[in-house]
Protein backbone atom coordinates (compact mmCIF):
# COMPACT_ATOMS: atom_id res chain seq x y z
CA UNK A 1 0.00 0.00 0.00
CA UNK A 2 1.28 3.45 -0.97
CA UNK A 3 0.49 6.96 0.17
CA UNK A 4 -0.24 9.67 -2.40
CA UNK A 5 -0.17 13.40 -1.60
CA UNK A 6 -2.53 15.29 -3.96
CA UNK A 7 -1.65 18.97 -4.19
CA UNK A 8 -3.12 21.87 -6.16
CA UNK A 9 0.26 23.45 -6.85
CA UNK A 10 0.75 27.22 -7.22
CA UNK A 11 3.53 28.43 -4.94
CA UNK A 12 6.65 27.70 -6.94
CA UNK A 13 8.78 29.48 -4.33
CA UNK A 14 7.96 26.59 -1.93
CA UNK A 15 9.14 23.90 -4.34
CA UNK A 16 12.53 23.12 -2.80
CA UNK A 17 11.09 23.16 0.73
CA UNK A 18 8.33 20.76 -0.29
CA UNK A 19 10.81 18.40 -1.91
CA UNK A 20 13.08 18.52 1.14
CA UNK A 21 10.25 17.54 3.49
CA UNK A 22 8.42 15.05 1.27
CA UNK A 23 11.51 13.07 0.28
CA UNK A 24 11.81 11.87 3.90
CA UNK A 25 8.22 10.59 4.05
CA UNK A 26 8.15 7.72 1.53
CA UNK A 27 5.19 9.04 -0.39
CA UNK A 28 4.18 9.75 -3.99
CA UNK A 29 3.60 13.42 -4.64
CA UNK A 30 1.12 14.53 -7.28
CA UNK A 31 1.35 18.30 -7.79
CA UNK A 32 -1.56 19.25 -10.06
CA UNK A 33 -0.44 22.18 -12.21
CA UNK A 34 -1.71 24.49 -14.90
CA UNK A 35 0.42 24.96 -18.05
CA UNK A 36 2.53 27.67 -16.40
CA UNK A 37 3.08 26.12 -12.97
CA UNK A 38 4.05 22.73 -14.34
CA UNK A 39 7.18 24.30 -15.78
CA UNK A 40 8.65 24.20 -12.27
CA UNK A 41 8.98 20.44 -12.74
CA UNK A 42 10.85 20.55 -16.04
CA UNK A 43 13.75 18.13 -15.81
CA UNK A 44 12.34 16.29 -12.78
CA UNK A 45 13.99 12.88 -12.39
CA UNK A 46 12.55 11.85 -9.02
CA UNK A 47 10.23 8.90 -9.53
CA UNK A 48 8.16 9.83 -6.46
CA UNK A 49 7.19 13.19 -7.96
CA UNK A 50 4.41 12.84 -10.55
CA UNK A 51 3.13 16.24 -11.72
CA UNK A 52 -0.19 16.31 -13.55
CA UNK A 53 -1.07 18.93 -16.14
CA UNK A 54 -4.60 20.27 -15.79
CA UNK A 55 -6.53 22.67 -17.98
CA UNK A 56 -5.88 26.40 -17.53
CA UNK A 57 -7.73 27.93 -14.61
CA UNK A 58 -10.04 30.91 -14.84
CA UNK A 59 -7.93 32.89 -12.36
CA UNK A 60 -4.35 31.95 -11.37
CA UNK A 61 -4.33 30.50 -7.86
CA UNK A 62 -8.09 29.90 -7.93
CA UNK A 63 -10.12 26.70 -8.08
CA UNK A 64 -7.87 24.37 -6.08
CA UNK A 65 -10.80 21.96 -5.75
CA UNK A 66 -11.15 21.76 -9.51
CA UNK A 67 -7.50 20.69 -9.71
CA UNK A 68 -8.23 17.77 -7.39
CA UNK A 69 -11.26 16.82 -9.47
CA UNK A 70 -9.01 16.88 -12.53
CA UNK A 71 -6.70 14.40 -10.84
CA UNK A 72 -9.57 12.09 -9.98
CA UNK A 73 -10.79 12.22 -13.57
CA UNK A 74 -7.40 11.80 -15.20
CA UNK A 75 -5.23 9.52 -13.12
CA UNK A 76 -5.10 5.80 -12.41
CA UNK A 77 -6.37 5.47 -8.86
CA UNK A 78 -5.40 2.41 -6.81
CA UNK A 79 -8.33 1.31 -4.67
CA UNK A 80 -6.29 0.18 -1.65
CA UNK A 81 -3.76 3.04 -1.63
CA UNK A 82 -4.24 6.09 0.59
CA UNK A 83 -4.69 9.55 -0.92
CA UNK A 84 -4.31 12.72 1.11
CA UNK A 85 -5.17 16.28 0.04
CA UNK A 86 -2.65 18.95 0.92
CA UNK A 87 -2.03 22.58 -0.02
CA UNK A 88 1.40 23.78 -1.10
CA UNK A 89 1.87 25.73 2.14
CA UNK A 90 0.91 22.88 4.52
CA UNK A 91 3.00 19.98 5.81
CA UNK A 92 2.45 16.60 7.47
CA UNK A 93 3.59 16.10 11.05
CA UNK A 94 6.70 13.88 11.13
CA UNK A 95 5.72 10.22 11.53
CA UNK A 96 2.07 10.73 10.57
CA UNK A 97 2.31 9.19 7.10
CA UNK A 98 4.04 6.07 8.43
CA UNK A 99 1.25 5.73 10.99
CA UNK A 100 -1.36 6.08 8.24
CA UNK A 101 0.22 3.27 6.25
CA UNK A 102 -0.37 0.89 9.14
CA UNK A 103 -4.13 1.52 9.13
CA UNK A 104 -6.94 -0.16 7.19
CA UNK A 105 -9.81 2.33 7.49
CA UNK A 106 -11.25 3.74 4.28
CA UNK A 107 -11.14 7.30 5.65
CA UNK A 108 -8.73 8.89 8.13
CA UNK A 109 -9.24 12.35 9.61
CA UNK A 110 -6.83 14.17 11.91
CA UNK A 111 -6.69 17.51 13.71
CA UNK A 112 -4.72 20.43 12.28
CA UNK A 113 -2.22 22.63 14.12
CA UNK A 114 -2.47 26.20 12.82
CA UNK A 115 0.59 27.83 14.30
CA UNK A 116 1.52 30.14 17.16
CA UNK A 117 0.63 33.58 15.83
CA UNK A 118 -1.34 35.17 13.02
CA UNK A 119 0.86 36.29 10.16
CA UNK A 120 -0.40 38.69 7.53
CA UNK A 121 2.47 37.98 5.18
CA UNK A 122 1.51 36.42 1.86
CA UNK A 123 -2.02 37.73 2.35
CA UNK A 124 -3.32 34.76 4.39
CA UNK A 125 -4.17 36.02 7.91
CA UNK A 126 -5.86 32.79 9.02
CA UNK A 127 -6.54 32.44 12.77
CA UNK A 128 -4.37 30.14 14.87
CA UNK A 129 -6.97 28.17 16.83
CA UNK A 130 -6.50 24.50 15.94
CA UNK A 131 -9.04 22.53 13.93
CA UNK A 132 -9.73 19.71 16.38
CA UNK A 133 -11.51 16.52 15.36
CA UNK A 134 -12.41 14.22 18.25
CA UNK A 135 -15.55 12.56 16.92
CA UNK A 136 -17.97 12.60 14.00
CA UNK A 137 -19.80 15.64 15.36
CA UNK A 138 -16.63 17.71 14.86
CA UNK A 139 -16.66 17.03 11.12
CA UNK A 140 -18.47 20.00 9.60
CA UNK A 141 -18.03 23.11 7.50
CA UNK A 142 -15.68 25.72 9.04
CA UNK A 143 -14.10 23.18 11.40
CA UNK A 144 -12.06 21.22 8.90
CA UNK A 145 -9.59 21.79 6.08
CA UNK A 146 -9.07 19.37 3.24
CA UNK A 147 -5.49 18.72 4.35
CA UNK A 148 -6.95 16.81 7.31
CA UNK A 149 -8.60 14.25 5.02
CA UNK A 150 -7.08 10.98 3.81
CA UNK A 151 -9.15 8.50 1.82
CA UNK A 152 -8.62 5.15 0.18
CA UNK A 153 -8.60 5.13 -3.59
CA UNK A 154 -11.90 3.26 -3.58
CA UNK A 155 -13.51 6.30 -1.93
CA UNK A 156 -11.61 8.89 -3.92
CA UNK A 157 -12.72 7.57 -7.31
CA UNK A 158 -16.43 7.98 -6.46
CA UNK A 159 -16.29 11.42 -4.81
CA UNK A 160 -15.82 14.95 -6.14
CA UNK A 161 -15.47 18.47 -4.79
CA UNK A 162 -18.35 20.76 -5.73
CA UNK A 163 -15.90 23.54 -6.70
CA UNK A 164 -18.31 26.36 -6.02
CA UNK A 165 -17.40 27.72 -2.58
CA UNK A 166 -14.32 28.36 -0.47
CA UNK A 167 -15.73 25.88 2.06
CA UNK A 168 -16.06 22.97 -0.37
CA UNK A 169 -13.56 21.02 1.73
CA UNK A 170 -16.03 21.13 4.62
CA UNK A 171 -18.86 19.99 2.36
CA UNK A 172 -16.69 17.15 1.07
CA UNK A 173 -15.89 16.13 4.65
CA UNK A 174 -19.57 16.22 5.60
CA UNK A 175 -20.31 13.98 2.62
CA UNK A 176 -17.74 11.46 3.88
CA UNK A 177 -19.25 11.66 7.38
CA UNK A 178 -22.80 11.12 6.15
CA UNK A 179 -22.12 8.34 3.66
CA UNK A 180 -19.39 6.35 5.42
CA UNK A 181 -19.60 7.07 9.18
CA UNK A 182 -18.54 3.53 10.10
CA UNK A 183 -15.48 3.70 7.84
CA UNK A 184 -13.92 6.81 9.40
CA UNK A 185 -10.90 6.53 11.70
CA UNK A 186 -10.17 9.69 13.67
CA UNK A 187 -6.51 10.24 14.46
CA UNK A 188 -6.17 11.25 18.12
CA UNK A 189 -3.84 14.19 17.53
CA UNK A 190 -2.34 16.57 15.00
CA UNK A 191 -1.43 15.12 11.62
CA UNK A 192 -0.96 18.35 9.71
CA UNK A 193 0.65 21.75 10.09
CA UNK A 194 -1.67 24.29 8.43
CA UNK A 195 0.15 27.15 6.61
CA UNK A 196 3.42 25.59 7.71
CA UNK A 197 5.60 27.70 5.41
CA UNK A 198 3.95 31.04 6.16
CA UNK A 199 6.60 33.41 7.60
CA UNK A 200 6.11 34.12 11.28
CA UNK A 201 3.21 31.73 11.89
CA UNK A 202 5.20 29.00 13.65
CA UNK A 203 7.97 29.23 16.22
CA UNK A 204 11.36 28.33 14.81
CA UNK A 205 12.02 24.64 15.39
CA UNK A 206 15.09 23.03 13.86
CA UNK A 207 13.52 19.58 14.09
CA UNK A 208 10.89 20.54 11.52
CA UNK A 209 13.11 22.80 9.45
CA UNK A 210 10.94 25.89 9.75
Amino acid sequence: MKFHALMPFYRKHHLEKLISHFETMNLIWHPVCDPVDIQAFDGNTRDWINPLLCAPLRVPGDQCYRKINDFIDADDIVDDDYYGFIHDDDMYVPGYIEWVKQQTAKIIICSAHRGHRVSKEDGYPHPIFPLVIKNLNDIHVYNIDFCQLIVKGSILRITRFINQHDFDDGLYAENLRDKWPDDILIHPGFGIYFNYFQPGRYDVDERYGI
